[in-house]
């Protein structure tokens, strides 16, 4: 599902710690009630990526929540 570029998203970032000069949580998706955990920034940023450029699929290893949206509805 190719989402419009002007469309809004928004999120809730958790931080639940901070090890190893990063942090660690949950990213929670309001539009959709979706909660995914984070083990660092940079996973964190991939998971609201994957919402916003969601025209893009990545195969980088990381969860997101696209992927968990098709694994749902299997």
């Amino acid at each position: 599902m190719k989402r419009s570029s002007k469309a809004k998203e928004t999120f809730v970032v958790t931080i639940l710690s901070s090890q190893n000069s990063t942090w660690q949580g949950t990213v929670t998706w309001i539009d959709k009630k979706k909660t995914l955990p984070f083990r660092s920034m940079l996973e964190m940023l991939k998971l609201i990526d994957s919402v916003v450029n969601s025209e893009t699929p990545s195969d980088d290893g990381y969860t997101s929540f696209i992927e968990d949206e098709k694994a749902a509805a299997e």
